[in-house]
């Protein structure tokens, strides 16, 4: 077959840096796709509002005390009871 273009015309010669730059642009379309964050405006739409004064202060309420509880005392250790059986066939 007769070769029709130049030396200087055939680009395979830069086939894998082509390919290299298109994984790289693809690697940081993705990389900037899952880094995006969004946030919801209306979420952190509130005004705190420094110069209110109180003008009661609420009264601390102490807890009940609980009553204690303490476990019933484990049993007195026994001697085990061995029984001897003897082989019948």
């Amino acid at each position: 077959m007769n070769q029709r273009k130049s030396d200087k015309a055939n680009l395979e010669k830069a086939r894998q840096v082509f390919l290299s730059i298109g994984f790289l642009l693809i690697a940081g379309i993705t990389f900037a796709a899952f880094s995006y964050k969004t946030y919801n405006k209306n979420a952190y739409d509130f005004i705190v509002d420094i110069d209110e004064e109180l003008t009661e202060i609420p009264q601390i309420v102490q807890p009940p005390e609980m009553p204690v509880y303490n476990p019933p005392p484990p049993p007195p250790p026994t001697d085990p009871v061995i029984e001897i059986v003897e082989d019948e066939v």
